[in-house]
């Protein structure tokens, strides 16, 4: 449960980091102009690699979490 719980703050930093990054990158390319498309490109990519980075390799490490428990669960019940 350990590695869990470091594993789930480690990714809210990182997550912090990117969408920090993306604002930021935002705020250059607005800088004195009003060009949407430029924005639009910034927060997709910056969407995109926060699912694919940060929650898509959470949601695999809880999917094989609940899996394990449920295994230990199953010995444990088939034991007594």
């Amino acid at each position: 449960m350990k590695k869990y719980e470091n594993l789930l703050g480690s990714s809210i930093i990182a997550s912090a980091t990117i969408w920090a990054a993306v604002i930021t990158g935002c705020a250059f390319v607005l800088k004195g102009t009003g060009m949407y498309g430029k924005i639009s490109n910034i927060l997709i990519g910056g969407s995109v690699a926060h699912v694919l980075f940060i929650w898509a390799p959470i949601g695999i490490q809880i999917k094989k979490l609940k899996e394990s428990k449920g295994k230990v669960q199953k010995e444990v019940n088939s034991e007594q």
